[in-house]
């Protein structure tokens, strides 16, 4: 079987879709002839390429003009329509304006979706509904990255997943770390987990350690240990006390060395995405750093080794391979 996979961004670029793809590329590496097209992030990497089975081809994109970085895709795939019709499967990752053009004249062709997350922008633009609503009556098929999408968006979902996760690499310990992963922007949290640690450091004796970079990162006081973005945040994860967190792959791993997550929302769309998670209850979850604050400070260690082992019991059953079995499903193969 013939797999195409579109994502915007891939290996080596460090991110949550990128990880999602990477790892279900791994498996289906072993059973089918898989071909990934994603964008060039960065000149000094092939536009054409091959790792382990399969290969790479990075569309050359101009990231200075957004609208123009359209029609250069556009562009490329009219000049490599080959590779789409070389495919038995297409499967795209958020990106299924890439090939609108294509599906309006192949309509026989298998493709599927996978939404993720959302745009950051609150409320959700008009424009933003449709063209996801648009792109799911296109594809054959969609997974949903939570269960937020569908009610944010409309979206039909076949498959809903809130990620997977590997089995334990690093020996888990305790510390008096407050470990925060991900991008530190507004809709992240990372301003509300800065309040938090100074509220609670002296309390709790925290350590403030921090896996991620953005715009928000000025806001980092001084005596905190700033990692940047890490290939491997389970490496920091497994030797922390708590994991501030709110996207739901560092949430998952999180969960498989039995930490406590702390999360934040400061609109609507993030509250839903956070408490619409299986495991809501058994985070701790507010608006503000006091409320979260209040919360943990109402935790008895009773209440947190059940929460962290009731967590770490639901991420041993999120595998990838579970995962990509649901994916051959959705494409009629399972």
């Amino acid at each position: 079987m013939k797999l195409l996979i579109l994502t915007r961004l891939y290996d080596p670029h460090l991110g949550g879709v990128e990880k999602f793809t990477l790892n279900l590329v791994k498996r289906f590496d072993k059973k089918y002839q898989v071909i990934i097209i994603t964008e060039q992030f960065d000149t000094k990497l092939k536009t054409n390429d091959k790792i382990h089975r399969h290969s790479i081809y990075r569309i050359p994109v101009d990231y200075q003009n957004e609208r123009k970085k359209k029609y250069l895709i556009w562009r490329w795939f009219k000049n490599n329509e080959e590779l789409l019709n070389w495919a038995d499967i297409i499967h795209i990752h958020d990106v299924f304006f890439w090939i609108i053009p294509y599906k309006l004249i192949n309509r026989s062709q298998n493709i599927f979706l996978t939404f993720y997350g959302w745009e950051g922008t609150y409320p959700i633009p008009l424009k933003n509904k449709i063209v996801r609503k648009i792109s799911e009556k296109m594809a054959d098929g969609n997974i949903c990255v939570g269960d937020f999408i569908s009610k944010w968006y409309g979206t039909k979902p076949d498959i809903v997943t809130y990620g997977a996760v590997n089995s334990p690499k690093y020996k888990a310990s305790n510390s008096n770390t407050l470990l925060y992963t991900g991008r530190l922007e507004k809709d992240t949290g990372f301003g509300t987990a800065v309040e938090l640690y100074r509220q609670l450091k002296n309390k709790m004796q925290w350590r403030l350690q921090v896996a991620g970079d953005g715009p928000d990162k000025k806001l980092a006081p001084r005596e905190a240990n700033m990692l940047g973005f890490v290939p491997e945040p389970e490496k920091y994860i497994a030797k922390a006390g708590w994991v501030y967190t709110t996207g739901y792959l560092g949430i998952i791993e999180a969960f498989a060395y039995r930490k406590l997550v702390i999360a934040s929302y400061d609109n609507p769309v993030k509250k839903d995405y956070l408490y619409m998670h299986p495991m809501s209850r058994n985070m701790v979850i507010g608006e503000t750093s006091t409320e979260i604050a209040d919360k943990l400070s109402a935790l008895s260690p009773a209440d947190t080794r059940r929460m962290t082992h009731e967590c770490r019991e639901w991420a041993k059953r999120q595998t990838w391979e579970k995962l990509a079995r649901q994916h051959e499903q959705l494409w009629g193969l399972g």
